[in-house]
């Protein structure tokens, strides 16, 4: 199977936030909150998307799918990491689903500490074997 077919789709009634150039769509997917980001995280917005994520990011574990991304500069890698960081210092499950413009830079940032998944479906097992 591809990663295509492991695809979650949001339900239609996703919370939808403008992002300066990106958008989140923010979902219940039981066990977790899923905030789905699409378009380019940025010097400009990824401060930004990183507040906006924390609204959503409560006691549920956490799947940031950043699959949808067109472009992911060193400020939106940077957030992620600080996200996943403050979730784990809280104690509380995070997962990243990666995408091509996530990869291009994780392959060149190694150990960056991101529990990185392929699918939605795929973090959301790996949240379940982890709790």
């Amino acid at each position: 199977m591809t990663a295509l077919s492991h695809r979650l789709e949001p339900p239609l009634n996703a919370y939808v936030i403008d992002c300066a150039g990106a958008q989140l769509l923010v979902y219940s997917r039981t066990p977790a909150t899923v905030v789905r980001i699409e378009g380019e995280i940025d010097a400009s917005n990824a401060e930004f998307i990183g507040r906006a994520i924390r609204r959503f990011a409560h006691k549920a574990p956490l799947i940031v799918d950043a699959s949808h991304l067109g472009y992911v500069g060193s400020a939106g890698l940077q957030v992620l990491l600080i996200l996943t960081d403050e979730r784990r210092h809280d104690r509380l499950r995070c997962s990243v689903v990666g995408g091509p413009a996530l990869h291009r830079l994780t392959r060149v940032v190694t150990n960056h500490g991101l529990s990185l998944a392929d699918s939605v479906t795929d973090a959301l097992q790996l949240l379940s074997a982890a709790g």
